[in-house]
């Protein structure tokens, strides 16, 4: 399961697409980037969730929420996001 949007309404912890990915980064504790056709994604925890953020070019455009257990290793959370392209 994964739930995103691009639509700056709609905010997590005060980040919010359009965001700048080093202020994400340091509020959700994200490892480092995984490169999928153009766009970097990152994964970080917030509360009992992970949060999924597709950027490019150092810019947050889609924010959203994905399965712990589906991004529980970074093999697995690369599978998951891949599956999306």
């Amino acid at each position: 399961m994964w739930i995103s949007t691009s639509n700056p309404r709609y905010v997590i912890d005060g980040i919010r697409p359009g965001a700048a990915i080093t202020l994400a980064a340091d509020r959700f504790r994200t490892g480092r980037p995984y490169r999928i056709a153009l766009d970097d994604w990152y994964i970080g925890a917030y509360r009992s969730t992970r949060v999924v953020m597709k950027v490019r070019h150092g810019i947050v455009e889609e924010l959203g929420i994905g399965n712990w257990r589906l991004t529980s290793t970074r093999k697995a959370a690369r599978q998951f996001m891949s599956s999306f392209r």
